[in-house]
């Protein structure tokens, strides 16, 4: 599906809390919602209403690639990638 995102460059910036914001975060509870409290239907969340299966888990595997650096002498580095195509 394609799609536009447009961000600002201040997205990355990060913001730091003040210590005293930092110390009644602490204070504060914390609202635990379920299904019940959102009124949502049980067959259409969680792993039993999503859409999407996972058929296979694996690790990918580690390519090794060599890195060969080119002469500074513009002819030898021509030959040398040249003899590279062959």
């Amino acid at each position: 599906m394609p799609a536009v995102v447009t961000v600002r460059k201040e997205l990355n910036t990060p913001r730091y809390e003040t210590p005293q914001n930092i110390k009644e975060s602490f204070e504060k509870p914390i609202t635990t919602w379920t299904e019940a409290d959102l009124d949502l239907d049980r067959t259409k969340i969680g792993q039993a209403g999503s859409p999407t299966k996972v058929t296979k888990v694996y690790a990918p595997t580690k390519e090794v690639k060599k890195t060969d650096f080119l002469p500074t002498d513009p002819v030898q580095a021509v030959s040398k990638l040249l003899s590279q195509l062959d």
